[in-house]
């Protein structure tokens, strides 16, 4: 350093004032001069003009705090021991401290006695080694003592002289333990680097300890490196806008979440914003019997995990709660979901959860899940799931349950359900929309709503199920489940898209309104292989059409009871079909139907009203019984009521009819007919055609047989006898009356 004597110093009356001192320093900062020393406060800085490039950011800091110094803030403390603290006690508003050893602390307040204000101060980590900067931490109160600041900056992104970032690990920025306290407002809090790994923002330990941290940012940037850590009883609260973020990958078993409270601990939250984007992360996790409380906050997650490591933007486990209201929760990465609920609860209210990722059918990525006797409460929320096994909501294993009221839920993907529950799962569902739909035509696709497994169960009231894929059944139940639902609407618009199912399972339907429009198999509501299905009012509506194909045998049917031991039981309903060979009610393949005070209409060709049936594939023995109902069809080839055994000796097929009525418009409609050894009977009920060939009664074939009892039947149309008895069929009729006005017309013709 070169030094000037005192008369060769023009100005020297200014040598000594600070104020010229400050202004030297930033005009030498500006024509890009080195500081070479910093000395007392009275003291001269002297500096060469050098022909180098401009300082570094650690030269530049050193200027600055000369300056601080030298206009009136307290100089620099600076640790240099390892495990050394900067403050320890006092009122150091305007302080910096730069720590440059090991698990060094830049203030510490410790025991009750120590109450420390840090107004506008800041803790920076200054070591330019990994091995200096281990473990540091910038403020720690511990065993009741207190911290209290606003504007304080905490920087935890120790660099090397050259300015390389250092691997910097076990770092924290602000820490209240064993029943301390620290409030910082308007406080910033960076920790690094991204090679570090272990590296806390906030951490509140042990019972009562407690930090309170409003308007301010928290940011980690290393490997395993939680933002807010709550743990062993602390807590932690956060509000005014605060904004945490985390993006470092996994360390370990570490991982990188936006908030965390673990043993018993608490973090409240209001009004603030979670981003993370680190492998795996979640927004809010609580574990070990802890509790999250979020009001009014956003949380955005771009972070994927793994099908071995699914987890949740808010994730609770161990006996936690999450609860939360006026939240907007964002995930985009596979195998992520928007609120998880394993062995614990979670509630949200006036919520919205948007889920971009897939999942796996394990693992699925949804919106919403309990597992494992987790409980979800949702209620005035908007949940979205976009992606293959994205469901809606998922409540899986006994124990495990749903409340869900005022809300809606939709998902966009393949294999993706709108409300799943399975294995002894339970869910009560009510004013609440359900949607599935795709993005594209490629599926395969899955029902609106799925409750599979024994012990599984769904209530749900006053709600609307709706889908739009081929293979989208409305609602779904199977193996042992059972479903209960009132008033509202399922709706269907692919094709072998059915609007209610069951198989080996139960549903009751009160007062539901179903519609489909797909082809084939879109039917209304189907029974199944050994299911029961029964329907309180309500109306049912199909119009799609059955295959051209004959041998497809898929049709859109109102009703359809199938395959053995399926029944299907419906009082009062009405239904309709505006497709061809949509019938109106069938049972085939070993099921049965019973149908009471329904109403049965028909509009297209081959739409039979009534059918009771057996098909070659899988021969079952049928039974249709139906008192008071009524029967109109509207098209050719469509008979009232057709019963067919289809010459199957060893079952029976059998339709009964009591105190209803039957008619049908269109060529070719019977109003009665037995076929193919099937068995019908009609006590006290009426049967009109209108059409030509549409005969009243039609029995065809051995052994086939009609047995009519205080039976009216009416013909309106040439060639179309009353009763038709053919080619070895058998009809009984007692206290009936025929009628046949058309041309080429008979009462009986035999």
């Amino acid at each position: 350093m070169k030094h000037f004597s005192e008369s060769a110093l023009p100005l020297d009356h200014l040598a000594h004032n600070r104020l010229a001192l400050a202004i030297s320093l930033i005009l030498g900062s500006v024509c890009y001069l080195t500081i070479k020393d910093v000395e007392a406060e009275d003291s001269v800085v002297v500096a060469e003009r050098q022909e180098e490039p401009r300082p570094s950011a650690a030269s530049f800091n050193i200027g600055a705090f000369s300056l601080m110094s030298m206009l009136g803030a307290p100089a620099p403390i600076y640790v240099t021991v390892t495990n050394g603290v900067g403050i320890t006690s006092g009122a150091l508003d305007s302080s910096s401290v730069i720590l440059r050893a090991a698990n060094a602390t830049g203030v510490k307040a410790s025991g009750t006695a120590a109450q420390i204000s840090f107004e506008q101060g800041s803790v920076v980590n200054g070591a330019v080694t990994p091995a200096t900067a281990n473990g540091q931490k910038a403020l720690l109160a511990e065993d009741g003592g207190k911290i209290s600041g606003s504007g304080v900056r905490v920087e935890m992104l120790p660099q090397t002289a050259a300015g390389v970032n250092i691997t910097a690990n076990n770092m924290t920025g602000v820490t209240a333990q064993n029943g301390a306290v620290v409030n910082l407002d308007n406080s910033q809090v960076s920790m690094g680097s991204p090679a570090g790994s272990n590296n806390v923002g906030l951490l509140a330990s042990g019972a009562d300890s407690l930090i309170n941290f409003s308007g301010g940012a928290v940011s980690t940037l290393a490997k395993g490196s939680v933002g807010v850590l709550a743990k062993d009883g602390g807590s932690i609260a956060l509000s005014k806008g605060t904004t945490v973020s985390t993006s470092g990958t996994v360390s370990g078993s570490t991982i990188s979440h936006g908030l965390k409270a673990e043993g018993a601990s608490r973090i409240s939250a209001s009004d603030i914003t979670v981003n993370t984007s680190g492998a795996a992360a979640s927004g809010a996790r609580a574990e070990g019997a802890s509790e999250i409380t979020l009001t009014d906050s956003t949380f955005n997650s771009t972070n994927a995990a793994t099908t071995t490591t699914t987890t949740a933007v808010l994730h609770a486990l161990g006996g936690s709660q999450i609860s939360g209201s006026g939240l907007s929760v964002n995930a985009s990465g596979n195998y992520v979901g928007g609120a998880r609920a394993e062995a614990s609860s979670i509630s949200l209210k006036d919520s919205h959860i948007n889920v971009t990722g897939s999942g796996v059918v394990s693992n699925p990525a949804a919106a919403a899940r309990a597992m494992a006797g987790g409980s979800l409460v949702i209620d005035k929320s908007i949940l979205a799931a976009q992606g293959t096994y994205g469901h809606g909501i998922s409540v899986e294993g006994a124990g495990s349950q749903a409340q869900v009221s005022n809300s809606e839920i939709s998902v966009l993907g393949a294999r993706s359900i709108g409300l799943n529950i399975t294995g002894g799962a339970q869910a009560q569902v009510s004013k609440s929309q359900i949607a599935v739909d795709a993005l594209n035509g490629t599926g395969p696709w899955s029902p609106g709503v799925l409750v599979d497994g024994a012990g599984s169960s769904l209530v749900l009231s006053d709600s609307q199920v709706r889908t739009s894929q081929k293979t989208s059944y409305g609602i779904s139940a199977g193996d042992g489940a059972d479903i209960k639902i009132s008033n509202g609407s399922v709706s269907t618009a692919g094709n072998y898209s059915a609007g209610i199912s069951a198989g080996n399972a139960t549903i009751t339907a009160d007062n539901v309104n179903v519609y489909t429009s797909g082809n084939d198999n879109a039917m209304g509501v189907v029974a199944n292989l050994n299911a029961t299905v029964i329907l309180n009012g309500g109306t049912v509506t199909t119009s799609g059409d059955g295959s051209p194909v004959q041998s497809n045998l898929t049709f859109p049917h109102a009703l359809a009871s199938r395959n053995e031991g399926a029944l299907l039981i419906a009082n009062g309903t009405h239904l309709l079909t505006t497709g061809q060979q949509a019938y109106g009610a069938a049972v085939d393949d070993g099921g049965s139907m019973q149908l009471n005070g329904v109403s049965v209409k028909t509009e297209g060709d081959r739409s039979i009203g009534l059918y009771a049936g057996i098909g070659g594939p899988k021969p079952g023995s049928v039974v249709l019984e139906a008192n008071s109902v009524t029967v109109e069809t509207l098209g050719a080839n469509a008979a009232g009521a057709r019963v067919s055994r289809n010459f199957k000796d060893a079952q029976t097929a059998t339709l009964i009819l009591k105190d209803s009525s039957i008619r049908t418009h269109g060529d070719n409609s019977a109003a009665l007919q037995a076929e193919r050894g099937g068995q019908l009977q009609a006590d006290n009920s009426v049967a009109s055609t209108s059409g030509i060939g549409a005969h009243g009664v039609l029995v065809s074939s051995i052994p086939s047989s009609a047995t009519l009892k205080q039976a009216s039947v009416i013909t309106q149309g040439a060639d179309a006898h009353g009763m038709l008895v053919k080619d070895g069929g058998q009809l009984s009729a007692a206290q009936s009356t025929v009628s046949a006005a058309g041309d080429n017309a008979a009462a009986l013709y035999v």
